[in-house]
């Protein structure tokens, strides 16, 4: 198989491979590759219940070398960069990080609150490339 796969002949998806001298290494694809989405229209949720901010890669692919930041606003609560997570909104905010590999950035709120209602902002930074997306979080029944 390495024969076929440095000529080329096996399909790998969203991968490149460069040959080099008697090693083979894969990397992501280029930025433009895949893009992030983020819903359109608004998520809402129960005062109290847990809501998950969508957002993920598209086509899938894997998220786990990239610099992932939530905000909301402004402020900054989450940060996945390295393999390592940091976050301001401790034990409220998680991402799941086998998710990661199907390129699924979604963000766990715990607890909902009236006052965590606004907007929420995906940011993935790859090869000098930044992406963007917003996700809007009501209470439900709210305007």
């Amino acid at each position: 198989p390495l024969p076929q796969l440095v000529a080329g002949s096996i399909p790998l998806k969203n991968v490149t491979v460069i040959h080099a001298i008697h090693n083979i290494y894969v990397s992501l694809p280029p930025a433009e590759a895949f893009r992030l989405v983020t819903p359109i229209g608004t998520v809402s949720a129960d005062p109290g219940s847990d809501v998950i901010l969508p957002a993920h890669l598209s086509p899938e692919t894997s998220a786990v070398p990239l610099d992932i930041r939530w905000f909301r606003g402004i402020e900054l609560i989450y940060q996945y960069t390295n393999r390592q997570e940091k976050t301001n909104y401790e034990s409220r905010v998680s991402l799941s990080i086998q998710e990661l590999e199907r390129g699924d950035l979604a963000l766990t709120l715990r607890n909902f609150q009236l006052a965590d209602s606004g907007d929420y902002i995906c940011k993935i930074f790859h090869d000098g490339c930044l992406q963007t997306g917003t996700v809007h979080l009501r209470v439900k029944g709210k305007i």
